[in-house]
């Protein structure tokens, strides 16, 4: 009798099963999603919370290359782009996720009209939020959601592709939008509808 092949279930970084491995991912994750709701270890997640994660990953990912920031013989940033791409993406899936939070569904791309079409109460509790990001990366008050984002509103659109142009037509204030990204962060966390705020 052959063999069965398995495939282990984690939970918290912890093996808490097996499942027979069908060589479909799909069907084994199905099969990893049953086992873990007879353990009662699943937990249903928001799409708020799905949203949040998805920013949080990507600001992470933003903050880690900025980190690891070097210059090649020609002058460039060999992380620059991919900062970029990762931090526009980040600040517009916060942009939509405190909309969302606040009841309102929003599709659109560019950074500084989809801030404009939050609502009031969203756009006011990011606000609160802007003094201890500019403290925090050492900005003055002039810098404001509305300075920050007029400078890169379409940066993701731009510079994911960046290598089609001689250069990207925009600079992407980086400090600025990292200061951004902190206090769309802090907003979505102090509404209190984010589950796992630990990303």
């Amino acid at each position: 009798m052959a063999d069965t092949l398995t495939r282990d279930v984690l939970w918290n970084g912890a093996v808490v099963g097996q499942v027979s491995a069908s060589g479909d991912d799909l069907k084994d994750l199905e099969s990893s999603v049953v086992l873990l709701k007879e353990l009662g270890l699943y937990v249903e997640t928001s799409l708020v919370d799905r949203m949040f994660s998805q920013a949080a990953s990507f600001a992470s990912a933003a903050d880690l290359l900025m980190r690891n920031i070097q210059i090649d013989k020609r002058g460039a940033n060999q992380f620059g782009t991919p900062f970029v791409v990762n931090m526009a993406f980040s600040i517009e899936l916060y942009l939509k996720t405190l909309a969302q939070v606040h009841g309102v569904s929003l599709r659109k791309h560019d950074l500084l009209t989809l801030y404009g079409d939050l609502p009031e109460s969203a756009r006011q509790a990011a606000e609160a939020h802007m003094a201890e990001g500019r403290a925090r990366y050492s900005l003055g008050p002039s810098v404001t959601f509305a300075s920050a984002l007029l400078k890169a509103r379409s940066a993701f659109v731009e510079w994911r592709y960046s290598y089609e142009l001689d250069r990207p037509t925009s600079v992407f204030p980086m400090q600025e939008m990292m200061c951004v990204g902190f206090a769309l962060h802090a907003a979505c966390v102090e509404s209190g509808k984010i589950v796992n705020s630990k990303v």
